[in-house]
């Protein structure tokens, strides 16, 4: 697997909702927001990968 490194911790959605307890709904629009950034990145560790190789 290539994209075997463990995500960070800001990815977590429960850090997300610890930030703000007083907006429980805050942790539906984190989970689109952390697959965006996690797909944005691999697609660009991808090329940066093909582009090294």
């Amino acid at each position: 697997m290539l994209f075997s490194l463990p995500p960070p911790p800001l990815w977590i959605p429960g850090q997300e909702g610890n930030r703000s307890p007083l907006q429980p709904h805050s942790k539906d629009p984190t989970l689109p927001e952390c697959v965006c950034v996690c797909v944005c990145l691999e697609i660009s560790f991808v090329a940066i990968l093909v582009h090294l190789i």
